[in-house]
């Protein structure tokens, strides 16, 4: 048979497409494929004659079912031997049980339902027969390492004569010549190129189809259809990518293990209220954790089925080279509501070609770099667990837990709209955001601009192909000067307002730059306050622990949460397509947050553990009395606290270390300020505030640039804010604006101005003022642990000056309430991204 005699049916396209149920990129590319093996194009030739044709389909929109349709359709215009080339044992697996009518992850839809010849039964004597019968349509499903010519060392017994077939199987399918070959995860290949070439081209197939989500950079000419993993996302045929991250706090992979298990318990109640609630088939989610090393999966499997995470060491899977049967048996069993299995670890093992739909909870605890938003490692669970969105934002989307560089995660949302290429091809991104890796050969490169020209998978721009010392590489968008997405003044030209602020643009000049700086004033319906300032004088005193009233003590143990609970803030990465259908624009939005998991404490520890802290204050002098003061205070502060709570989570015990420390270091305090002036009231925010506009980046979007212009707010009463330390005053900035705070407005106030409160080195100027949801004004401060830690007389000062201030602002009655907070960098970090436990960490007043 040639390959001319494939012809392209466009009814018989349709009619299997209908018969499989394909999805419309999975039609497209049926079409696609049997187009350009019936009449290829010149670069799809190679040098054995036949076509290779590539199929590029984002992981999860369903290649398996384009490889069952091709197939049909080959065998419905005569077609009898179809290989099926897999990279290993497990995609293999896979593959057979697709063909299998018998098994649950059957692919339906055949009319011609094939004999599947595989290693275990290809020298039976009813193989044998049924080889022979040229009506039959046999899929032939192989490893590539199956296939290889036989070495010294190695024999392959597919290279063997077969007394029943009367000659080897690798010689039949050569005589075979209306073989087609078909590889999967084609990509995986091209590692080991000659071999491949050895196995599989010189069979001379009527045509090779390679399908692939990532494929090789060497692959592109050969790309027949391109569908990327953004426009899955845009069209709702795979789950919503949502980084998951705790927002300035630990990072280690016990805390990123716990938090995953608590996301995956959260998914598991989910998932059970939308079957019931639309009486569906159960599903029940899993947990995906990948390693570097054998080594580092066995420790994480002993870590999960221990307590406090899973619990149950039949429940997690530990999937590696070295893997039994068994486990691997329980790894392909692991959709079924039988299956005892809750969390999977792999060491890479299941990059690729594992279709399971019930992956929910991801955790990568390696490197993440270019690697870390493409389908080798997000795309184990991008398949929908009912083949369609359902609504349920738990069930449609796919959590990837990273509490590490998440910001660079977010910065490289883009990435998902460009063709994904294989690890080894595809160009990495630094710590700057700038690509790295290898480059184009002026082949490839030349290769690439015609399959881009020719099919509109990339510009024709010889930036994005340069691949020089620049960095820039095929398929990664270009990073903006210090690895920040800087909007380029043309994107500007022609509109009239900037819609996020409601602010009008003046015209742009000759050169793309905005004739002066814009006028900006407050977000509509914000307020402005009216802010009560004083002078101040200072008195000294001197300090014991014992000088510290008990019941003061007990007052501040009050004051911690009961059930704190500390946020996973999550943001998803959706996709929409533009209005013409085409293009795809990539969008970050944010999800509902989740509750962090917590390690416990015992009461006995804590009590002990908060006496060690006060003595390794320095403003301590540690002796017998000041022990035995120590302990009083702490039983006092933990009667207030609730002393029959005998266990403790960790941010409880966090608060309790953080407000005895500030009860400690607040009585030690040396000099305390008096305020003694008349009020003058100042009118904040002062407007206008000239803005370059085109300067600005977007909360949310953009990475953390000292004293850049910020926009995109939701509760600031300014549209455009910088800030000077990212540690303090841009985490405070996003704790307020965080969907969980009861803060209505705030404002970042200039450092300097009319703002201000007077103390006896000068002017102190405050960070913020907020508003909360009972109307009562807060004063912010944030500052760096070694200022406070050192005991810096002027940071101490300014702190007890603003906190007298507050005291007689309120005693005033003419102004509402007001309270001043002191955050540290410590005080940020223990508060997790929570604007409560942030007042519960920092010194009020």
């Amino acid at each position: 048979m040639n390959r001319t005699d494939l012809q392209v049916d466009e009814q018989l396209i349709e009619r299997i497409s209908s018969l499989f149920d394909l999805r419309t990129p999975n039609e497209r590319a049926l079409r696609a494929v049997i187009e350009q093996i019936h009449a290829p194009d010149r670069r799809f030739i190679t040098a054995g004659g036949f076509p290779e044709v590539v199929a590029d389909l984002a992981t999860g929109v369903g290649k398996t079912y384009l490889m069952a349709a091709l197939v049909e359709y080959v065998a419905q215009q005569g077609v009898r031997n179809v290989l099926v080339v897999t990279p290993n044992s497990t995609i293999q697996r896979k593959t057979i049980a697709n063909f299998d009518a018998a098994s649950g992850k059957h692919v339906a839809g055949a009319e011609l339902v094939p004999f599947i010849v595989t290693p275990d039964n290809f020298r039976t004597a009813q193989t044998g027969a049924l080889l022979r019968d040229p009506s039959r349509l046999k899929v032939f499903v192989f490893n590539v390492q199956q296939l290889t010519k036989p070495t010294a060392a190695n024999s392959r017994r597919t290279h063997t004569p077969d007394e029943v077939l009367g000659q080897a199987l690798y010689d039949h399918l050569y005589a075979a010549r209306d073989l087609l070959a078909v590889a999967d995860e084609h990509h995986v290949y091209r590692e080991q190129a000659t071999k491949f070439s050895a196995a599989i081209r010189d069979l001379e197939p009527i045509a090779l189809v390679g399908l692939t989500a990532t494929p090789d950079r060497s692959d592109i000419p050969r790309i027949a259809f391109e569908y990327t993993l953004g426009e899955a996302i845009a069209d709702g045929y795979v789950k919503i990518p949502v980084i998951v991250y705790r927002r300035g706090g630990m990072t280690s992979d016990d805390v990123q293990l716990g938090d995953a298990v608590a996301l995956l318990e959260r998914k598991e109640r989910s998932y059970r209220q939308h079957a019931d609630a639309t009486r569906s088939a159960p599903v029940r989610p899993v947990l995906f954790v990948v390693t570097q090393t054998v080594k580092e999966a066995n420790a994480v499997g002993d870590r999960l089925a221990g307590d406090g995470y899973i619990g149950d060491g039949a429940a997690v899977l530990v999937i590696t080279e070295q893997s039994s049967n068994e486990a691997l048996a329980m790894l392909d069993d692991v959709e079924s509501q039988t299956s005892p299995i809750r969390a999977i670890v792999s060491v890479n093992k299941l990059r690729e070609g594992w279709d399971v739909k019930n992956i929910a909870v991801i955790v990568a605890l390696r490197k993440l770099a270019s690697e870390s938003l493409t389908e080798q490692i997000l795309g184990r669970g991008l398949r929908l667990p009912y083949g369609r969105r359902t609504g349920w934002d738990d069930v449609d989307q796919v959590d990837l837990v990273v509490h590490d560089k998440w910001e660079r995660l977010l910065a490289q949302k883009d990435v998902l709209k460009q063709r994904m290429m294989t690890p080894s091809s595809a160009i990495d991104v630094d710590e700057s955001g700038a690509a790295t890796g290898p480059q184009l050969t002026d082949q490839e490169r030349e290769a690439a601009r015609e399959h881009a020209r020719q099919h509109g998978g990339l510009p024709d721009a010889p930036d994005l192909l340069a691949g020089g010392t620049s960095g820039q590489g095929l398929g990664v968008p270009q990073p903006a000067t210090g690895g920040h997405a800087l909007p380029s003044p043309s994107t500007l030209e022609g509109q009239g307002t900037f819609d996020d602020f409601g602010i009008t643009l003046k015209p742009l000049d000759d050169e793309g730059v905005p004739e002066r700086p814009q006028p900006t004033r407050r977000i509509a319906g914000a307020p402005q306050i009216v802010f009560p300032r004083r002078d101040r004088l200072v008195e000294a005193g001197q300090f014991s622990v014992a000088d510290i009233p008990l019941l003061e003590a007990r007052s501040r143990g009050r004051r911690l949460t009961d059930n704190a609970v500390i946020p996973l803030h999550r943001t998803k990465i959706d996709a929409e397509r533009d209005a013409d259908g085409k293009d795809v624009t990539m969008i970050t939005g944010t999800a509902e947050e989740a509750a962090a998991h917590q390690q416990t404490l015992q009461l006995d520890t804590v009590r002990a553990d908060l006496v060690t802290k006060i003595k390794r204050l320095s403003c301590v002098s540690w002796s017998r009395q000041e022990r035995g003061a120590s302990a009083a205070l702490v039983e006092a502060f933990l009667e207030g606290a609730g002393e029959e709570t005998r266990t403790w989570n960790d941010t409880r015990f966090r608060q309790a270390a953080r407000g005895i420390e500030d009860l400690v270091r607040g009585a030690a305090q040396q000099t305390r300020p008096t305020v003694r002036h008349q009020i003058t009231e100042v009118v904040v925010p002062v407007e206008p505030v000239d803005v370059m506009l085109s300067e600005t980046l977007r909360f949310g979007q953009d990475p953390y640039v000292k004293g850049a212009l910020f926009g995109g707010w939701t509760r600031s009463i300014m549209p455009f804010n910088s800030f000077d330390a990212k540690n303090t005053e841009w985490e405070i900035a996003a704790i307020l604006e965080a969907s969980s705070s009861d803060i209505v407005h705030w404002l970042r106030l200039p450092s300097a101005g009319e703002v201000y409160i007077p103390w006896g080195g000068g002017r102190y100027y405050p960070d913020f003022i907020a508003i909360d949801g009972d109307g009562v004004r807060w004063l912010i401060e944030g500052k760096d642990n070694r200022s406070v830690r050192d005991g810096d007389p002027a940071v101490l000062e300014k702190k007890e000056a603003a906190e007298t201030w507050a005291r007689h602002v309120n005693a005033n009655g003419d102004y509402g309430t007001w309270r001043y907070l002191f955050g540290t960098e410590a005080d940020v970090v223990d508060a997790s991204g929570s604007w409560e436990l942030l007042k519960a960490a920092s010194s009020t007043d």
